[in-house]
């Protein structure tokens, strides 16, 4: 009994509020902290495009998953109220008759009598049952199942904030693909008048049947080009019709071209995180959830009290005789004092193991995030410096063509020499084109990944 008396003392401890150690100080700062106010919206709003807001708030509507999330919040809902119910009390109705032979009644019976032939009895009671627990397991049971109905919650944010990049990402890829089909179409354009002049200065002698060769290969080449582009454009529209549910075989009209690019943002500092990510808001909740049914595994030790409480009427008739009715109501009491239980043990070890699992992983989830964040920077910063770089090479590239191509229209220069500068500019168009499509998709994950206030209202407000 004693070693029981401790166990329960080291379960329950007197400070009834679990502190989780976060190891995030107050000082703590991103190795690329950028300054400014955090902006409150969803990453793929700041990008302007009513377009793509549109698309993410048809998937959210329509995705099932997230339905399924729902549903998971419902049931989260249920089980909070079970583990709730224990603590009310319990009214009932109980109706009941009984007849027999009356000569069960046997001494009731006045002397010189007979025992009626038949004799018939019953009640109508209301019945009262309260159980009270005098160290709160079943309260804090209950708030451990509100614990577990807010991780619910933050699950389906976590799932929306989720779903809003994938239909940004597709929609960036559809924009993408859309813009080198257009510059393969436009440089195919050029080849086509390119090679026009090479035949119309092959026929003078002014250029080799080379040349002319190599300028059809090029042009023959590009068209053989539009056919993967055009591929990758139906797959993006594919992949973005797929996330907003709609019907097999359907299609969405993805924009022409990317959007413009934004500033960085402001990354506030990693304890932010805690509040602004919906994925550690709800591993906190379900720390949380494991200390109350630690604190409720150990309670489980401490005696409960036990009242009861019935009133009604009861009635009796004999033969022909009238009905005879009387008022009944009693109270009752008991007192339960556990002594030896395994199947407690049991649970206050598995609850207590459940606690520190999730504290361990809830401490694993915050170096995740905030490391998530620190990549995300660093692949911003240097998309960015090669996006800047290669805008550079591609101004160069276009200047060289036209100087290039006007030298050769002049007889200055060979046809290698325009050739070499053509294949540089389409490479480069094409290259400048995914760079800024890479920048755009690590930016949008970033912010999604430093979160903030906007992921609270994300889900459709039918749905909750």
């Amino acid at each position: 009994m004693s070693r029981l008396l401790v166990f329960f003392v080291w379960l329950l401890p007197a400070a009834a509020v679990a502190q989780v150690d976060i190891q995030l100080p107050p000082e703590a700062r991103f190795t690329r902290t950028i300054p400014g106010d955090r902006v409150d919206e969803a990453p793929w709003s700041q990008l302007g495009d009513a377009t793509l807001d549109g698309l993410v708030s048809e998937a959210l509507r329509a995705n099932g998953d997230l339905s399924a999330a729902v549903r998971r919040i419902e049931q989260a809902d249920a089980l909070a109220l079970q583990a709730l119910g224990p603590n009310l009390p319990i009214l009932s109705a109980s109706v009941g008759a009984n007849v027999g032979p009356g000569d069960v009644v046997g001494a009731s019976v006045p002397p010189g009598q007979d025992p009626p032939d038949i004799l018939w009895t019953g009640n109508a009671l209301l019945l009262a049952n309260w159980s009270f627990d005098l160290a709160g397991a079943r309260l804090l049971a209950f708030r451990a199942g509100l614990a577990d109905t807010v991780a619910a919650e933050q699950d389906r944010d976590q799932f929306a904030v989720g779903l809003g990049v994938q239909v940004t990402e597709a929609y960036l890829d559809a924009a993408a693909a859309a813009g080198q089909l257009a510059v393969l179409e436009r440089q195919l354009a050029l080849g086509s008048s390119l090679l026009e002049g090479v035949e119309a200065r092959y026929d003078t002698g002014s250029s080799t049947a080379a040349a002319v060769l190599q300028q059809r290969r090029q042009v023959e080449a590009l068209r053989g080009a539009l056919a993967p582009a055009r591929a990758a454009l139906e797959v993006a529209r594919s992949r973005l019709a797929v996330l907003l549910a709609r019907s097999p075989g359907e299609t969405v009209d993805g924009p022409a071209a990317l959007p413009a690019l934004l500033e960085p943002p402001p990354t506030g500092t990693p304890r932010d995180l805690l509040a602004g990510r919906p994925d550690l808001r709800g591993a906190i909740a379900r720390h949380d959830a494991g200390v109350h049914r630690r604190m409720a595994s150990g309670a489980a030790f401490a005696p409960s009290l036990g009242v009861n409480a019935s009133g009604g009427l009861q009635w009796r008739r004999a033969d022909d005789e009238d009905v005879e009715d009387q008022t009944t109501w009693g109270v009752g009491f008991s007192l339960t004092i556990p002594l030896f239980n395994a199947a407690t043990i049991g649970g206050a070890r598995q609850s207590r193991a459940a606690e520190l699992s999730s504290r361990d992983a809830l401490g694993q989830q915050i170096l995740a995030a905030v490391g998530e964040v620190e990549q995300g920077l660093v692949q911003r910063e240097q998309l960015a410096l090669q996006l800047a770089a290669l805008q550079r090479q591609l101004a160069a590239s276009r200047t060289a063509f036209r100087v290039a191509e006007d030298r050769f229209s002049a007889g200055l220069d060979d046809y290698l020499t325009l050739l070499t500068s053509w294949s540089s500019l389409l490479a480069d168009e094409l290259s400048e084109i995914n760079v800024r499509r890479s920048l755009i998709g690590a930016d949008m994950r970033l912010r999604a990944a430093l979160g903030g206030s906007w992921t609270r209202s994300l889900h459709a407000g039918d749905r909750r």
